[in-house]
């Protein structure tokens, strides 16, 4: 059977953690470097293109101490608390898992047909900090910069040249009709 996931365009900064049961020389071929012919990792998830930068194959094995949950942590921002539900089945995991972010869809909403091999484990968002703009420390940051000369447009140097046009049009015709 065929799990169907649907991602929002809206969503930022979210990462999907999926268990992988796959051989190992499966796995290695996902990570291999591209080249020409056909992704092999967005089939997997339904899709035909996927953005590899924005996805990471991994090898629990290779975590030792860390552990799952200590890595998505670590590396990702994913606060402890939001793995707290989770972490009976992060830590019994075992073999490859892939982590995937929302931004790794190139094209979005997208609805991801997972293969049976592939199981979603989570979903967790990265905790950010609040922005926050604090007064700057030092009184020589305050005022403005002092501005230049503003360049002068294509349209202000047309203006002036029609302008010096008409005044010797003008003084043309003057001096003409003066001398008539």
């Amino acid at each position: 059977m065929t799990v169907s996931l649907t991602i929002p365009a809206s969503e930022r900064r979210v990462l999907r953690l999926f268990a992988m049961d796959l051989s190992p020389a499966e796995v290695s071929a996902l990570r291999a470097p591209l080249t020409d012919e056909a992704d092999r990792l967005a089939p997997l998830l339904g899709l035909t293109r996927l953005n590899h930068a924005m996805a990471e194959v991994v090898e629990i094995a290779d975590l030792a101490d860390l552990g799952l949950a200590g890595y998505l942590t670590a590396a990702h921002g994913i606060p402890p608390s939001q793995l707290t539900p989770d972490r009976a089945t992060l830590n019994s995991l075992t073999g490859f898992v892939l982590v995937l972010f929302c931004e790794a869809l190139v094209s979005r909403p997208a609805q991801l047909h997972l293969d049976p091999r592939v199981t979603l484990i989570g979903t967790y968002a990265e905790d950010l900090p609040p922005v926050r703009f604090e007064p700057l420390p030092d009184a020589a940051a305050l005022g403005l910069l002092p501005q230049g000369k503003p360049v002068w447009s294509d349209a202000r140097i047309g203006g002036m040249v029609a302008t010096a046009v008409l005044i010797f049009l003008a003084l043309f015709t003057f001096a003409f009709i003066w001398m008539a």
